[in-house]
């Protein structure tokens, strides 16, 4: 009497495939990190054409999306990509910055605020939020949403320079002067804390300390048009 012979289960293919998709993923993030987008965006396509639901390419494809301002197939893309693992905070950071980057502030902080329940001590979820309670004139909270990013990394430029640009908008001129000036301590190219503790200086009528930082920002950045024409006020 013949035996029934068993069933075998292959995973050779499977497993060449994964490894396969793996090298691909690689690649293309190699290429996305040199900034070759397109090709990059071409092999992510690739894995999903095999595997629809892969979360890196999913996201990593809403990124490129994103840069090139595709942002209503980013926020798709990047949807998708949470569907797949709800539990990846920086997916909920990213679709966060391409709902700040529409103008959907209220979106952006909910995105951001689950990005904080998955990693806590997210520094850039927290800067992220503060740009949006900011931009919705929600200036407590995005202070202390700064403050926290600080706490992360204290030498932040655009966390000690947007902190400033909060206390500018409340009028309390000395605080937003202090925070500037941490942010030029740090040395760094970059020209918006010198413009904007200029405007504090021109405001308080010491023109010469306010000339000074429009000139140094243009020093930084000759084509700064705020500088610009802030220099030329004060002349």
């Amino acid at each position: 009497m013949r035996k029934n012979r068993q069933a075998v289960t292959v995973k050779a293919p499977i497993q060449k495939q994964a490894n396969s998709i793996q090298e691909m993923l690689v690649k293309g993030f190699g290429l996305h990190q040199k900034g070759d987008l397109i090709s990059a965006g071409e092999i992510y396509a690739q894995i999903l054409k095999a595997q629809p639901l892969h979360f890196d390419a999913l996201h990593l494809s809403g990124l490129i999306a994103a840069k090139s301002e595709q942002f209503e197939i980013a926020e798709t893309l990047i949807t998708k990509a949470i569907s797949v693992n709800p539990n990846n905070a920086p997916a909920y950071c990213n679709l966060g910055n391409v709902f700040l980057n529409q103008g959907k502030y209220d979106l952006a902080t909910q995105n951001y605020s689950k990005a904080l329940s998955l990693k806590p001590n997210y520094e850039e979820a927290f800067y992220s939020r503060g740009l949006a309670h900011q931009r919705l004139g929600d200036l407590n909270k995005a202070q202390q949403d700064y403050q926290a990013a600080l706490l992360i990394n204290p030498k932040h430029i655009g966390t000690l320079t947007n902190l400033g640009n909060t206390y500018q908008l409340q009028k309390k001129y000395d605080e937003a002067i202090g925070w500037y000036q941490r942010a030029i301590e740090l040395r760094l190219p970059v020209a918006e804390p010198y413009n904007n503790r200029g405007n504090l200086y021109h405001e308080q009528k010491r023109y010469k300390d306010a000339l000074s930082d429009f000139e140094k920002a243009l020093e930084i950045n000759p084509n700064y048009p705020e500088a610009l024409s802030n220099r030329a006020n004060t002349l």
